[in-house]
């Protein structure tokens, strides 16, 4: 039976019901006289169970369906929700040093005007000994002058190398151990290790920081694979609250990021550069066994 609308289905139950009602109240008469009215009859009574079972087949995959797509939503929104919050902390950050470059440059300018007003009193009190007939100091010669002119401009330049190298980084990163922090790790911690290695597990530590961060920070919820996502949900598991604010990875995040494959000898770097307070471990949440290590 093909029913164009609800109504039309509704009406065409309801006469199947009322013939089936009448044939039962008179199926005394027409088992008597004609058979096969009640074989008819029974035929109604199979279609119409036939098509309820097939509605309310409908009805439980139309609930699964709606099942499945509010779960998905939900994590779309969970999802937002966490790039919306690693925007704002990362916002804050930003502006926090942007405060900082701006108070740093006041005082370099302060700095300078001092050192101009000293340079105008030296140079009056030069011209009023000249005139009160003293002696003055030799001048330097012009190749002594454009030495140190271009030793000044040499020095200037590596400072704003160093400055800019420094705030291009888009991620705090860890420095070197010099000698005296090596000399101070006493040497049951440092076992076999040397400072080359040290300084090479920092570069490593630092590299697995910024593939970490440049993962989350570039992540997409559209245009993302199954294994991005799943990775991108690991990370953000290993979230708590002591954890905001603060760049760490894991043992295996090292592990996956990096070529530092050795447990004993990772293990013992980390105890290091926590003795030399670069590193500081975070516990706790969802998953309290999970060692994370901050940078400080």
């Amino acid at each position: 039976m093909d029913s164009p609308d609800l109504i039309s289905l509704f009406e065409y139950f309801d006469q199947k019901i009322s013939n089936a009602c009448t044939k039962l109240a008179l199926l005394d008469v027409y088992s008597r006289n004609d058979r096969n009215e009640c074989i008819e009859m029974n035929v109604n009574i199979g279609t119409i169970q036939v098509l309820l079972r097939e509605i309310d087949q409908c009805l439980y995959e139309a609930e699964n369906e709606f099942q499945i797509q509010s779960k998905r939503c939900v994590n779309l929104l969970q999802l937002l929700s966490d790039h919306v919050d690693h925007i704002e902390t990362n916002l804050n950050e930003i502006q926090m040093e942007n405060n900082k470059l701006i108070t740093r440059n006041v005082t370099y300018t302060n700095m300078d005007t001092k050192k101009i007003r000293k340079n105008d009193k030296k140079s009056n009190i030069a011209m009023n000994d000249k005139k009160n007939g003293h002696l003055m100091r030799k001048p330097m010669s012009s190749s002594k002058s454009t030495t140190t002119a271009s030793t000044v401009k040499s020095n200037n330049r590596e400072d704003e190398m160093k400055t800019k190298s420094s705030t291009n980084l888009p991620f705090p990163m860890m420095e070197h151990l010099n000698d005296s922090e090596f000399n101070s790790i006493p040497k049951y911690m440092l076992s076999r290790l040397t400072l080359s290695t040290l300084n090479e597990s920092i570069d490593a530590f630092n590299h697995s920081i910024m593939c970490k961060y440049m993962f989350i920070r570039k992540f997409d919820i559209q245009s993302t694979k199954e294994t991005d996502y799943k990775r991108y949900q690991q990370y953000k598991a290993q979230e708590n609250v002591d954890t905001k604010g603060i760049y760490f990875v894991t043992i295996n995040d090292i592990k996956e990021l990096t070529t530092m494959k050795n447990d004993s000898t990772l293990r013992k770097v980390l105890i290091c550069l926590r003795h030399c307070k670069r590193i500081k471990e975070i516990r706790g949440g969802q998953q309290p066994k999970l060692i994370r290590y901050g940078l400080i």
